[in-house]
């Protein structure tokens, strides 16, 4: 059975961030005021999402209420404790006295992150790309040992960020003509018809497939069009933070690896070198930095 604790501890442990706090509520009810930082954990999805965002078993978890009845939410934390959960504690009072003492509250559009197993997110929502601040990067090898770095600067797009991280949908468009590595001639032989035949295939495209993710983390897995050939690709990607700019928007920053043989989508141009080997390797590594802007209504 959970604990019962008061006003006063509830707001030791939000200012300490040391606790899991939920509310099990229709998600209207949960958008209109909650507790800083509180996650909605519908009682129909506490079973199946509750490793989702609490950490661990021992985790210190605070189910509040929002009025005298204390429903659901009660359900809630008898439910957590039912399924292992060791530290559970009921804040019964909840909004109700909450508001009374002074304490401020969060509506859904306020915040820009949410905690999800304990991490730091961006909300859910749609998220777009800052074209000024994304860069899809690639690393080839010259005579299969040099480094060769280029990158293309025309990036748009938008991730729609779900309510559960593997929700989220990613479309990507790249600007091919934006090829830059740093050598005019290398540069425009890529946009030849020998690489990338931007004349005929201006655009490349990345849309999402599918996401899993764990803590700061994930995979994301899509669709890769260049040249109007499609192949699947995954991508490790990292959300290094939120932050928000002088101007007042909310900005996700996140990186993202991986590797492609750029045979596959047709880029077969090589030369045989007479010591053996090829000029160009097949095997490029894609390296992305992007700034995303919340969209507001």
């Amino acid at each position: 059975m959970a604990r019962v604790i008061g006003t006063d501890e509830v707001k030791q442990r939000i200012d300490a961030g040391s606790a899991v706090v939920l509310e099990a509520l229709p998600p209207s009810y949960y958008a209109q005021a909650h507790l800083p930082g509180a996650l909605n954990l519908p009682l129909d999805d506490l079973d199946g999402r509750a490793a989702e965002v609490i950490p661990t078993k021992d985790t210190e978890v605070i189910v509040y209420c929002s009025d005298d009845t204390c429903g659901n939410s009660g359900i809630a934390a008898d439910r957590l404790a039912e399924l292992g959960y060791t530290n559970v504690l009921k804040y019964a009072a909840g909004k109700r006295d909450w508001v009374d003492a002074g304490l401020p509250t969060e509506s859904a559009d306020q915040g820009a992150t949410r905690v999800v197993g304990g991490v730091e997110l961006p909300a859910a929502g749609v998220w777009r790309i800052d074209p000024g601040h994304a860069e899809v990067g690639f690393v080839g090898r010259h005579f299969m040992l040099t480094k060769v770095r280029g990158r293309f600067t025309g990036v748009e797009g938008a991730v729609t960020v779900g309510e559960r991280p593997e929700d989220s949908a990613v479309t990507v468009t790249i600007d091919m003509t934006s090829v830059a590595s740093g050598d005019q001639t290398r540069d425009d032989h890529l946009r030849s018809a020998d690489f990338f035949d931007v004349a005929a295939h201006p655009g490349a495209t990345f849309t999402s497939t599918s996401v899993s993710w764990t803590g700061s983390g994930g995979v994301l897995d899509g669709d890769l069009t260049i040249k109007g050939v499609t192949h699947p690709v995954s991508l490790a990607v990292d959300h290094l933070g939120v932050v928000r700019d002088p101007w007042g928007n909310d900005r996700a920053v996140f990186s993202a690896k991986g590797r492609i043989n750029r045979e596959d989508w047709g880029l077969t141009w090589n030369m045989v070198l007479e010591a053996g080997g090829i000029l160009v390797s097949k095997e490029i590594d894609l390296e992305l930095e992007v700034e995303l802007i919340r969209e507001t209504a």
